[in-house]
C-alpha cells in the first residue's frame, strides 16, 4: 500500500513539473545560447558574429513595433523586419519585403538568417540550424553580419612583395591576375565590411583597399613601418608591424587609421580575428598576443620558438604557419593548447586564410597549399611565380 501511495505522489510531482516546464517562458534579460558545434559550420563565420547577433541584446523575442522611419529603435537599436529586408537587398541586390502587416515587427535572429538563406537561393540553411534563435537582433549585428556571412560568389585574394601584382581565385586552386595601385613590398591582406585591405612593409605607410579584390585604391597608415599583418573583426581592421616594435593600428573602414600598441616589442607578422578575439603572432619567437577589441592587448605564448608568419581563424580553430619550413600549428582558443602539424613541402610560407570551407596558404614562387581541417595540406599552384605574401577570402 505504501509503495502504491509513493508511486501516486511521484507521478503527480512529475506531471506538475512537466506542466510548469512546458508553460515556462523566457524571462526578461535571458540570453539564448545554442550549443556551439564542433567543428563550426565552415559556411558560417560563427566566431566573428555570434556575439553580435545574440549576446549583446538583453531581451528575447518580442512583437514590439518599431515604427521609426529608419527601422531602428532609438534606445535599444533593435531593428524591424523592413530594416532586415533593406539590408539584405542592398547586399544581395534582391527586392524582398516583409509579409503584409509585419514590416514594423522587431526582427529576431531566426528571421534574419532565413532571409539570408532565401537571398543565397536556399543554398545555406542558417535559418533552420542552431543559429536560428528567437533572440532579437540589433542594427550593428545586422550591418556586420551581412558582410561577414559567407556567400557563394566570394573569392580568395593574394598580394605580392616588391611589385604591384595581386591575384584572385574563387576556389583557392585556380588563380587570375590583378593589379595594385602602386609597386611596393605588399605583405598583408584581409577582407571585412565589404572591403579588401592590403598593407606594405619596408618602412612604408602604404595601404590599399578594394571592394572587389580586383580594382584597388591607395590609402595611408598612421606611420612608416614594416607593416606585415592585417585582419578584420569586431567592426574594425587591425594591422601589426615587424619593426621590432610594439606598433599597431586600427581602422573602421580601411581608409582612416589610428595608432595603438602591442604588449611588447617583437617582429609581429601575423594577426587574425575569430572566436571573439584578435590574435597576433611574432616571427623568430614564441610570442603571441590577443585582444577583444584590437586596441588593448594581452601577452601570451606559442608552443615553440620558430619563424611564425601567418595566422588565421576558421572552422572553429586558429591556424598558424611558419616561414622557411613545413611547420604549422592549430589551437581552439588562440591562447593555449597549440598542436603542431606538418605541411607537405618546406617553403617560405607567408600568408594563410580561411574561406569557402578550406584553409589556404601561399609562399614564394608559385606554391600554395590548402586544407579542409587545418591538419592535412595538399599542394596547389598559383598563376605565376612571385613573392606571394598575404592571402584572404571575401566577396
Amino acid at each position: 500500500m505504501k509503495n502504491k501511495l509513493f508511486l501516486l505522489v511521484l507521478a503527480a510531482f512529475v506531471l506538475f513539473s512537466c506542466e510548469n516546464a512546458i508553460n515556462e517562458t523566457p524571462k526578461q534579460g535571458q540570453i539564448e545560447t545554442p550549443t556551439i558545434p564542433d567543428p563550426v559550420d565552415p559556411a558560417f563565420w560563427f566566431g566573428d558574429i555570434y556575439t553580435a547577433l545574440i549576446g549583446r541584446t538583453p531581451f528575447t523575442d518580442s512583437h514590439l513595433d518599431i515604427p521609426d522611419s529608419s527601422g531602428v529603435d532609438s534606445v535599444s537599436q533593435i531593428v524591424n523586419r523592413k530594416y532586415i529586408c533593406d539590408a539584405i537587398n542592398a547586399k544581395w541586390e534582391t527586392a524582398y519585403t516583409p509579409e503584409s502587416g509585419t514590416a514594423l515587427q522587431a526582427a529576431n535572429c531566426e528571421y534574419f538568417l532565413k532571409m539570408v538563406d532565401k537571398a543565397n537561393g536556399d543554398k545555406t540553411k542558417y535559418g533552420t540550424g542552431i543559429y536560428a534563435t528567437t533572440q532579437v537582433i540589433d542594427k550593428t549585428a545586422v550591418d556586420d553580419a551581412v558582410n561577414a556571412l559567407w556567400s557563394p560568389d566570394g573569392k580568395f585574394v593574394t598580394v605580392a612583395y616588391n611589385s604591384n601584382k595581386a591575384a584572385y581565385s574563387t576556389d583557392g586552386i585556380g588563380w587570375n591576375p590583378a593589379t595594385l595601385p602602386s609597386s611596393a613590398n605588399w605583405y598583408g591582406v584581409t577582407y571585412g565590411n565589404g572591403t579588401f585591405v592590403a598593407v606594405a612593409t619596408s618602412n612604408s605607410n602604404k595601404a590599399a583597399y578594394s571592394t572587389n579584390g580586383i580594382n584597388w585604391t591607395e590609402a595611408t597608415l598612421p606611420s612608416s613601418a614594416n607593416w606585415y599583418g592585417v585582419t578584420y573583426g569586431n567592426g574594425k581592421f587591425v594591422a601589426v608591424t615587424d619593426s621590432y616594435s610594439n606598433k599597431a593600428a586600427y581602422s573602421p573602414d580601411g581608409v582612416n587609421w589610428t595608432a595603438t600598441t602591442l604588449p611588447s616589442s617583437a617582429y609581429w607578422r601575423g594577426v587574425t580575428y575569430g572566436n571573439g578575439k584578435f590574435v597576433a603572432v611574432a616571427y623568430d619567437s614564441n610570442k603571441a598576443a590577443y585582444s577583444p577589441d584590437g586596441i588593448d592587448w594581452i601577452a601570451t605564448t606559442l608552443p615553440s620558438r620558430t619563424y611564425w608568419y601567418g595566422v588565421t581563424y576558421g572552422n572553429g580553430m586558429f591556424v598558424a604557419v611558419a616561414y622557411n619550413s613545413n611547420k604549422a600549428a592549430y589551437s581552439k582558443d588562440g591562447i593555449n593548447n597549440w598542436t603542431a602539424v606538418t605541411l607537405l613541402s618546406s617553403a617560405y610560407w607567408y600568408g594563410v586564410t580561411y574561406g569557402n570551407g578550406k584553409f589556404v596558404v601561399v609562399a614564394d614562387s608559385n606554391k600554395a597549399a590548402y586544407s579542409t581541417n587545418g591538419i592535412d595540406w595538399p599542394l596547389a599552384i598559383l598563376p605565376r611565380s612571385a613573392y606571394w605574401r598575404g592571402v584572404t577570402y571575401g566577396k
